[in-house]
């Protein structure tokens, strides 16, 4: 079944993870688009990570290892696609030769607000 929806990146450093995509919507970056200028090394490769991602309305905040990524406002037809449902993990392949091949999750908790 495909996803449709908000999703915030992951990917080792440095790149753009915790900025928001619109996938399956036909919008691209819901978040700006980042550029090579909006890459960070918040992401310790390697190692776990904390992904922080409040979404509250119409209105997403994404925090990595305690540093803010973005806080969006949804454009109001992406919000009105998706205003609730489901939370999904997705590892694009992999290159061969570009590793790590294993990705994990530990700890994920899920909070009303």
């Amino acid at each position: 079944r495909r996803y449709f929806g908000t999703q915030v990146e992951i990917e080792t450093s440095p790149g753009q993870s915790g900025f928001i995509y619109g996938e399956g919507l036909n919008t691209g970056w819901v978040s700006k688009e980042p550029d090579e200028g909006a890459s960070h090394k918040y992401v310790k490769n390697d190692d776990w990570n904390e992904f922080h991602i409040i979404a509250k309305g119409d209105t997403i905040t994404t925090f990595i290892n305690g540093n803010q990524v973005t806080k969006l406002k949804l454009p109001r037809n992406v919000y009105r696609e998706s205003p609730s449902g489901s939370i999904g993990l997705q590892v694009h392949g992999i290159k061969a030769g570009t590793g790590p091949y294993e990705v994990r999750w530990r700890n994920i908790k899920i909070k009303e607000l």
